[in-house]
C-alpha cells in the first residue's frame, strides 16, 4: 500500500501512514521536496511527480537490500508513532564496565532516536502521538513538547528534533525544561539529523531540482549557513555518523535496491568515498548500520548476520545473528530484531552468546537509560520494556 502524501510504502495492515501520519487516499503517487543546491530555498509548488516504484518483497534475496532500505528510511523520516533507528553504543573494549555517561560519550545516543539520555541520567522520549517527554531517575514522567516530533539530540542544554508541520520538516530545538522553541531548518524532507557541538549534520532526500537523489549537508547553528556534504544521485540516504573529522553515512541506490556505505572528510568534501573489506576488496553493503567510534555494526546483506569492521583495519568480523532486521549496541550488547517474527535478541560483546529478550512484537527498539523503546508490530504503538524484556507498557 502506497502513501497518496509522502509515496512510499507502508504496511497493508496500517491504519494511518507510519511515515507522515496520512490517513486517506491510499494511492500510487511521488514525494516532494526541494532543491539539493540551494537548501534554504524552499519552493512551495513544486512537486517531484516521478512514480515511486516499490520492491518486491515475495523474497528476502535480490530484492531484500531493498526491502531494508524502505523500512529503514521509513523509521528515520515518520513522525509520532514509528521512532527512528536508534544506537546507543558502548566502548567495545570495555563493555560491561565503562559508566552509563562515557556510553554517551562514545555513542550515537544523542543523535537521532526515539529515546535520548542526558549526562544526569534523564531520558527524553516520544511517544505514540509525538509528543516529547522528560523522565527524571525518580521516575516522575512529564510532556514538555506537544510537537510532532522525531529524531531526538541533545547538544548543550538543548534538545533538537524534526518536528512535522504539514509539508514541511522543521528542526526545532527546545530547552530541556520545553520552553524556547525554535525552528533551526525549514525543508520539506529532512529525514535524519545529527547534532554535535554547534554542527547540525543533516539528510534530505527527493528535492525537487533533483527529485531522485539523497544528500546530506552541514548547517553552522552559530553563522546559519548551510554547506553540501554529499550528493548520491538516484538513492536515499538513510543516516550520517560524524567521528572525529569522517562523515560516514550509508544508503541505497533506487535503481537496483543495493546498499553503500561511504565517509567524507571535512578537509575534502564533495569527495566520497566507499568503504571496501580490505581482504576481499568488495565494498560493505549493510541492511542497517550503525558507527561507534572506529567501529561500525551492519546487518549483511548477504546472510543478514550481525558483523562489525574496524574503519581502522576495515576487516569485517561475523558476530552472529540469524535473519537480522535492525540492531543497536547498548551496554556491552547487540540488540537486534528478527525479521517476520520481530523478536528482539541480543548478543554479547564479550562472549557472542545469544538469548532472546522478547519473543515477537518489536519494531524499530532503541535503548535510552535502562529501557528499551519500540513500536509495537501490532498497534504501532509506543511501549517500553526493561533491558531483560520485563516490564512490558504502553508509554
Amino acid at each position: 500500500m502506497i502513501c497518496s502524501k509522502c509515496g512510499l510504502e507502508m504496511p497493508n495492515y496500517a491504519k494511518i501512514c507510519p511515515i507522515c501520519g496520512w490517513n486517506k487516499n491510499l494511492v500510487y503517487s511521488g514525494s516532494d521536496g526541494d532543491s539539493a543546491e540551494s537548501p534554504d530555498n524552499i519552493d512551495e509548488t513544486a512537486q517531484d511527480n516521478t512514480p515511486y516504484v516499490p520492491p518486491k518483497k515475495s523474497k528476502k534475496k535480490l530484492a531484500a537490500s531493498a526491502v531494508a532500505a524502505v523500512l529503514i528510511f521509513a523509521l528515520v523520516v515518520c513522525f509520532a508513532i514509528v521512532p527512528t533507528l536508534i544506537s546507543i553504543m558502548p566502548t567495545v573494549s570495555k563493555p560491561d564496565t565503562v559508566s552509563d555517561y562515557d556510553l554517551l560519550k562514545f555513542s550515537n545516543l544523542n543523535n537521532s532516536g526515539l529515546a535520548i539520555q542526558d549526562e544526569d541520567g534523564i531520558v527524553y522520549y516520544t511517544d505514540s502521538t509525538g509528543c516529547i517527554h522528560k523522565l527524571l531517575t525518580d521516575g516522575t514522567d512529564s510532556v514538555i513538547c506537544e510537537s510532532q516530533a522525531t529524531c531526538l539530540n541533545i547538544a548543550g542544554d538543548r534538545i533538537y528534533y524534526i518536528g512535522i508541520d504539514g509539508s514541511y520538516n522543521s528542526v526545532c530545538s527546545i530547552l530541556k525544561d520545553g520552553s524556547d522553541t525554535q525552528t533551526v531548518v525549514s525543508k520539506r524532507t529532512i529525514s535524519y539529523i545529527y547534532v554535535e557541538d554547534d554542527s547540525l549534520y543533516f539528510v534530505e532526500n527527493n528535492g525537487t531540482s533533483l527529485p531522485n537523489r539523497g544528500a546530506v549537508y552541514i548547517y553552522n547553528m552559530t553563522s546559519g549557513s548551510s554547506q553540501n556534504v554529499a550528493v548520491e544521485a538516484d538513492s536515499y540516504i538513510l543516516s550520517v555518523y560524524v567521528v572525529d573529522d569522517i562523515i560516514y553515512y550509508y544508503g541505497y541506490s533506487q535503481n537496483d535496491y543495493t546498499s553503500f556505505f561511504k565517509y567524507v572528510s571535512k578537509d575534502n568534501l564533495q569527495h566520497s568515498v566507499s568503504i571496501e573489506d580490505k581482504q576481499s576488496g568488495n565494498a560493505i553493503s549493510p541492511y542497517s548500520l550503525t558507527v561507534c567510534g572506529d567501529t561500525a555494526y551492519y546487518i549483511s546483506t548477504d546472510d543478514f548476520c550481525l558483523y562489525s569492521i574496524s574503519l581502522d583495519s576495515l576487516t569485517p568480523q561475523q558476530l552472529g545473528g540469524t535473519d537480522c532486521e535492525s540492531l543497536m549496541v547498548y551496554g556491552g550488547y547487540i540488540y537486534y530484531t528478527t525479521y517476520g517474527s520481530n523478536a528482539l535478541c541480543r548478543i554479547s560483546l564479550s562472549s557472542l552468546t545469544t538469548e532472546t529478550v522478547k519473543s515477537g512484537g518489536v519494531m524499530f527498539p532503541c535503548c535510552a537509560g535502562d529501557k528499551i523503546y519500540y513500536i509495537d508490530s501490532d498497534t504501532l504503538g509506543v511501549m517500553c520494556i526493561n533491558l531483560d524484556g520485563s516490564g512490558n507498557k504502553v508509554v
